[in-house]
């Protein structure tokens, strides 16, 4: 049976002398020496071609702490790390370095998290980069985990929650039937939507407060609120797993914010939505399909969502070879940028979690060996090479991004992405079992 998948972008992987990979010195008056011109003393001879790499990245509040540590790494396309440096907060971290111009060079960001039970070391590495600056920004909150009452009466018989947190909720069908639980917010004052599903209604009704105070107590009677103006019926593939969400952008006093609106489990899902609350929405789709060659999409629109029907993209690879020292694929679709991802086996809960992933732009066909970068990242021997195995290939098309590959990386060190209205993402992933 022909294997197909989804495919990467190209590395080339050159072959150079130890020569080739020293730095030609600045000139004296602090230019690069160019490789065109002959040195002094030295009339005749040639000079290695080089170019000057500057990539940096601006940490904005305490992103970084006890718990979580963060470094940046410049290296060639031979696994050599030419520069590391730990990252430090409300500060531009910067790597400036002439480099032979003849190479490739990756850019990687290394996180260590150790916030929860399983300690947590992800390395990114962005191949063939030029340069580029970078943001990354602290989305800690002031909320604290601080709780408020929330509570409706009049409900009926049932009452069904479209967009919040169902663990701890109490429901009684006396005296009209009633609904209460405890909620938070990630800051206060802050906005909070609420949508809910009586047994005697057939359209969902809502509740809205856009500055909910910490440890506020609000009670409501169900059938004062007001009807969700807004729906759209979405029609996917059945598939295996499937669940779709909406969410919307919205301004608060601690900045934008990216809340749900409302989900679904099924592929013929209606959602609904209020009027003049968020003023940009995000539609997710995520699809797993097919037991024999199992593969996952994610399909993500921007804008006001309308109802519609949905078609899986297609994609086709063949996978080569799926060690890390020798990675190849050849693609027969065209995308934007690719993710190739390994990780180590965890055999209990609490062990240590090691991902890489490597990200590039798009090509026909896809050429990686980093065994050797991963191995001098990790030097010391935490972690080899060998420890980590083929996960997955994510392809993505995304037609705001387009062919940017700095605002691509940024997308990635980045989170709580937003795009104008019309962006369209789609992306695939296969596995090892999907080539079988």
């Amino acid at each position: 049976m022909k294997k197909c998948l989804f495919f990467l972008a190209i590395v080339f992987f050159f072959s150079c002398s130890s020569d080739a990979t020293e730095m030609i010195p600045p000139d004296t008056n602090g230019g690069v020496v160019d490789g065109g011109q002959n040195p002094p003393g030295g009339e005749g001879q040639e000079e290695d071609e080089t170019k000057v790499i500057s990539i940096s990245i601006q940490v904005n509040g305490d992103f970084f702490g006890s718990s979580l540590q963060g470094e940046m790494i410049l290296s060639n396309a031979n696994g050599e790390i030419l520069a590391r440096k730990e990252l430090l907060n409300n500060a531009l971290n910067e790597i400036d370095m002439e480099v032979d111009g003849d190479l490739a060079h990756d850019f990687t960001y290394l996180t260590r998290d150790s916030s929860e039970a399983a300690y947590k070391v992800a390395v990114q590495t962005f191949t063939k980069v030029e340069g580029g600056t970078y943001v990354l920004e602290d989305i800690r909150t002031s909320g604290n985990g601080d709780e408020f009452m929330f509570k409706l009466i009049n409900t009926g018989d049932d009452i069904e929650s479209l967009n919040q947190p169902t663990a701890g909720s109490s429901r009684s069908t006396g005296n009209g039937g009633s609904y209460s639980n405890n909620f938070s917010l990630k800051d206060y004052p802050g906005s909070f939507y609420a949508a809910f599903l009586s047994s005697n209604d057939s359209r969902p009704r809502y509740y809205y407060n856009d500055r909910l105070e910490r440890n506020a107590e609000v009670e409501q009677d169900y059938t004062a609120l007001p009807f969700v103006e807004n729906s759209v019926n979405l029609d996917f593939p059945l598939l295996n797993i499937f669940s779709v969400s909406l969410s919307g952008f919205i301004e608060e006093d601690a900045g934008r914010k990216l809340k749900l609106i409302d989900q679904s489990g099924s592929s013929k899902a209606e959602l609904n939505y209020p009027e003049g609350i968020y003023y940009n929405y995000k539609l997710s789709a995520f699809l797993n399909c097919c037991n024999d060659f199992p593969r996952a999409y994610q399909i993500i629109e921007y804008g006001l969502p309308v109802s519609k029907t949905f078609e899986l993209p297609i994609y086709e690879a063949v996978l080569v070879d799926a060690d890390l020292d020798s990675f190849q694929m050849n693609s027969l679709t065209e995308h934007h940028f690719n993710t190739v991802k390994f990780s180590n086996r965890q055999e209990t809960f609490d062990d240590p979690i090691y991902t890489f992933e490597i990200h590039g732009m798009g090509e026909t066909s896809l050429e990686l060996s980093k065994k050797d970068l991963y191995d001098s990242i990790f030097i010391d021997g935490e972690v080899t090479s060998g420890d980590i195995n083929f996960g997955s290939l994510k392809l993505m098309n995304h037609s705001f991004l387009n062919e940017d590959y700095q605002e691509y990386i940024q997308s990635i060190l980045g989170e709580r992405q937003e795009y104008p209205a019309g962006t369209r993402i789609v992306a695939a992933s296969f596995f090892e079992a999907s080539f079988r």
